[in-house]
């Protein structure tokens, strides 16, 4: 159901579409460039960091446009997971054919998303919840959620250690892949479609709210799915433009994974983050973490799934299983989120909490350095 916007028309709008500039720039002058600066270190790596920077740039763009059919739409979440899930099995499946030691991204990858999620998105908006706003809510309505996501870490992330020098088989690959895909469609089958409009930005009226249920873009959804599309392929295009100068720098190196890995979730979590951050605002940390743990789950089970096939498919080397020190990690920033359910009402309680939040984000640099 796509509507056009016909109230009042405001006089400018949020949807200034910049990043497509830079990127086109970027698309169409890194091939070029490419011979002159091969054998230059520091130009290599400048332009590499400027190409993530734009790459992160034109995923809000993205995360823009889809917030306004989210706006619109019934089950506006799976519109956030999807194009969360779309935006990590491409970014993903890029850089791991293109890295030698490609065949560790994937895990790498998911063990940074979530644990700058649960570290630094958990810490951030365990602070900036506004006193007088504070709503009193126990939040005990999101462990169904944790513990949906903590069994699909386990399965798919921490079990498969147990195979980690024979491997997985195929048909134990296959089996994740359905329980992902099962997951996922009885998740939505249970939710009301009216009920889950999960909003990342507010709507690009100044004076509406986050929670606001329309939109108040002047322009189609027709319009706005157009340009989604147009980002996305932007987004993609200057990773693939990029690829050359990330082989020379960072892909060229044993810990590519870890450095990867930790870049695109950086890129993939920062739109998720300042979502949350606007609902801590307005005093909801528990429907903050709700809506990060929805699309992490979004995440794991469309992307996730997507990529094992895609290994499957192309035989291609695919490393799932997480090591100790990092299911540690994984597992105490579970109980940690968890411990927000015993008294989520109490903003000295959330404070400590964010304490330890931070205290798993240090963890996981350490393990990182």
């Amino acid at each position: 159901m796509f509507l056009s916007k016909t109230a009042q028309e405001p006089n400018s709008t949020k949807h200034q579409e910049y990043s497509l500039l830079l990127a086109t720039i970027l698309i169409g002058s890194l091939p070029f460039f490419y011979p002159f600066f091969s054998n230059h270190l520091i130009s290599l790596w400048g332009i590499s960091i400027l190409g993530f920077l734009v790459i992160g740039w034109s995923i809000f763009s993205v995360y823009r446009h889809g917030d306004v059919l989210a706006h619109r739409l019934a089950y506006s979440w799976l519109i956030h997971g999807g194009i969360g899930g779309l935006l990590f099995v491409g970014l993903v499946e890029l850089f791991m054919t293109a890295s030698p030691y490609g065949d560790f991204l994937l895990g790498e990858t998911s063990f940074s998303i979530l644990m700058l999620f649960m570290g630094g998105s958990g810490g951030i908006i365990s602070f900036v919840i506004p006193r007088k706003k504070t709503k009193a809510e126990k939040g005990s309505f999101i462990l169904p959620y944790l513990g949906f996501l903590f069994v699909l870490y386990l399965l798919v992330f921490i079990l498969p250690g147990s195979f980690v020098e024979v491997g997985l088989s195929k048909l134990q690959l296959v089996m994740i892949i359905f329980f992902c895909l099962c997951s996922y469609g009885w998740l939505v089958a249970i939710h009301s479609p009216e009920a889950e409009r999960v909003v990342l930005f507010p709507s690009e009226d100044e004076s509406s709210k986050i929670f606001a249920v329309e939109s108040e873009s002047p322009f189609s959804s027709y319009w706005h799915s157009g340009w989604l599309v147009i980002h996305l392929v932007a987004v993609f295009s200057v990773a693939w433009v990029l690829l050359p100068y990330t082989k020379k720098t960072i892909l060229s190196e044993a810990y590519s994974p870890q450095w990867i890995g930790m870049i695109l979730g950086i890129l993939l979590v920062a739109p998720i983050s300042k979502g949350m951050i606007g609902y801590a605002r307005e005093g909801n940390f528990a429907e903050a973490i709700r809506l990060g743990i929805l699309l992490e789950i979004s995440r794991v089970c469309l992307g996730v799934s997507a990529l094992i096939g895609f290994a499957i498919w192309l035989n291609q080397g695919i490393v799932l299983a997480f090591n100790l020190p990092q299911a540690i990690l994984i597992g105490s920033s579970f109980i940690v989120l968890g411990l927000f359910t015993v008294r989520g009402e109490d903003e000295k309680y959330l404070k400590i909490l964010g304490f330890c939040y931070f205290g798993l984000l240090v963890g996981y640099l350490l393990l990182f350095c």
